[in-house]
């Protein structure tokens, strides 16, 4: 996933960089993919540390106008796509705000993380900027089910990341899963 400038309501970012989250998967071996979304998982605080892994990056660069590389073998990306913002329903609001420190389960961008187990609290210096759901990446991609084994992956993004020199890491990508 990359996003622009542009995708944040408050200038987030430089307008010259890319905020790029990527995610390790094995689509050949379902065994393999498996351990490896365990290594990105962190259902409880004391699993904080799989953050440093290596298994989710999220690297912010200069933003590029190359092509993307075609599907490998070790590359299966998204199917490329422009994610449309919309304000919650009423009913949305109600159920997001409900219970104190538990938002809504769902893709959303901002508000309050809706954590699918213990909730994780970050230093000062990240925030809480999205939330993506599997169930809506498999609807784009099937090929890509499992990748979060079912559950959310969660974007939180260095509050300094516009004053940063490029390229540098941008914040965390982790999931939950039940």
């Amino acid at each position: 996933m990359t996003l622009g400038a542009d995708f944040f309501y408050t200038p987030t970012i430089r307008q010259a960089d890319s905020l790029s989250v990527f995610v390790s998967f094995d689509f050949g071996n379902k065994t393999n993919a498996i351990a490896l979304s365990r290594q990105m998982a962190v259902n409880s605080q004391d699993q904080f540390g799989n953050t440093k892994a290596g298994y989710c990056r999220v690297v912010l660069h200069q933003a590029g106008n190359a092509p993307t590389p075609p599907p490998s073998a070790d590359y299966v990306p998204l199917p490329l796509c422009q994610v449309k913002r919309s304000d919650f329903s009423a009913a949305e609001m109600a159920d997001e705000v409900a219970e104190p420190g538990r938002g809504l389960d769902v893709s959303k961008f901002g508000g309050i993380p809706g954590w699918l187990q213990d909730d994780i609290f970050f230093q000062p210096r990240y925030d809480y900027a999205l939330q993506l759901s599997e169930y809506d990446i498999r609807r784009l991609s099937p090929a890509h089910e499992g990748i979060f084994r079912g559950g959310m992956g969660y974007l939180y993004i260095d509050n300094n990341a516009k004053k940063l020199s490029t390229p540098a890491e941008g914040g965390y990508f982790f999931i939950q899963f039940t």
